[in-house]
C-alpha cells in the first residue's frame, strides 16, 4: 500500500505540473485514475471511485475531437469500469446503462491488432450479465454468452489469464441453465471451470475464483443428477477455499462457511453419515 500511496501522490504532482502545451493532456488524468482505481479495489473507498469517474470523464472529453483516435477506446473502457463498479455498489441503473453504452462504443473502435482486443467483448459481456441479473432479459444473457465466447477465442491456451475468460463464460452458461434447464449448458460450465482451475494450480493467488465457481456448478449438477461424487467434490473445493484462500476475517469466509454447511447437510441427508454432522459442528 505504501507504493500505491506514493504513486498516487506522484501522479497528483505530475497533474499539477502538466504544461498547457502537452500534446497528450489526458495521460496524467488516466494514470491517476488507474492508481485510484487500484486503491478503491483494495479499500472500497467510494471517494476514490467518484474521483476516478471524474478524472475519466475529463480524459474522455479531451479526446472528443477525434472519435477515431487509436487510444479513445481505452478511455471509453476506463470510464465504463468505475461506472460499473459504482452500479454494483449502489444499484443505480443509469450507471449500468452508461457503462454498457461506453463498452459498446469501445468494442466498435477496438483496433484489430491490439494485444488487449479481448477486453471490449469481455467487458461488455460482464455489464450485460449484470443487467440480465437485474432485469431477467434473455437477450442480454444471450449476447453476453456470445461475447464471452469471442473473448475466450482471443485468449487461446496458454494465453495469460485465459482462466478469467473461462470463468466468465461458465458463469453465464450457469445462469442460462438456471433459466432453461438445458443440461448441455451446465455440463459446459463444469468443463470450463475445470480448465480454469487447471490453469491456476495451487498456490496461485487467484485460484479461489475457479474453485468457487466449480464448487457452485457441481452443487447445481448434484441437484440435477443426485450423483454423490458431484456433491463430494463440491465439498472438497469449499474446504480448500476455507483452508487456503479465505482465512478468518476474509470477506468471503462467512458465505463460504454457509455454503459448506449446506453441502454437508445435503451429504448427511443422502448418506446418514454422522461425520458430516460433526464437520457442521452439530
Amino acid at each position: 500500500m505504501a507504493d500505491l500511496e506514493n504513486a498516487i501522490s506522484l501522479y497528483r504532482e505530475a497533474l499539477v505540473l502538466q504544461p498547457s502545451s502537452d500534446p497528450q493532456p489526458w495521460v496524467p488524468l488516466n494514470n491517476l485514475g488507474i492508481a485510484l482505481m487500484d486503491r478503491y479495489r483494495c479499500t472500497g473507498s467510494m471517494a476514490d471511485l467518484e474521483e476516478v469517474i471524474s478524472l475519466c470523464r475529463q480524459a474522455l472529453k479531451l479526446k472528443l475531437w477525434s472519435s477515431s483516435h487509436p487510444e479513445r477506446y481505452l478511455s471509453l473502457s476506463n470510464l465504463a469500469s468505475p461506472l460499473l463498479n459504482r452500479y454494483r455498489h449502489s444499484g443505480t441503473m443509469a450507471d449500468l446503462e452508461e457503462a454498457i453504452s461506453l463498452y459498446r462504443e469501445a468494442l466498435e473502435l477496438r483496433p484489430s491488432s491490439h494485444l488487449g482486443r479481448w477486453m471490449p467483448p469481455n467487458n461488455l459481456g460482464s455489464a450485460l450479465l449484470d443487467r440480465y441479473n437485474r432485469t431477467g432479459a434473455m437477450a442480454d444473457l444471450e449476447e453476453a454468452i456470445s461475447l464471452f465466447y469471442e473473448a475466450l477465442e482471443l485468449r487461446p491456451s496458454p494465453y495469460p489469464d485465459r482462466s478469467a475468460s473461462l470463468n466468465n463464460l461458465s458463469n453465464a452458461l450457469l445462469a442460462r441453465y438456471r433459466r432453461t434447464r438445458i443440461m448441455d449448458d451446465l455440463e459446459k460450465a463444469v468443463s470450463l471451470c475445470r480448465e480454469a482451475l487447471q490453469l491456476r494450480p495451487s498456490p496461485h493467488r487467484h485460484r479461489s475464483f475457479p474453485l468457487s465457481n466449480l464448487s457452485l456448478c457441481l452443487e447445481t449438477m448434484y441437484k440435477a443428477s443426485h450423483a454423490l461424487p458431484h456433491l463430494q467434490e463440491a465439498i472438497a473445493h469449499c474446504e480448500e477455499l476455507l483452508d487456503s484462500h479465505y482465512p478468518v476475517g476474509h470477506k468471503y469466509r462467512f458465505t463460504t462457511l454457509n455454503r459448506l454447511t449446506s453441502l454437508l447437510q445435503k451429504h448427511f441427508d443422502a448418506t446418514g453419515r454422522q461425520e458430516d454432522r460433526a464437520r457442521m459442528g452439530c
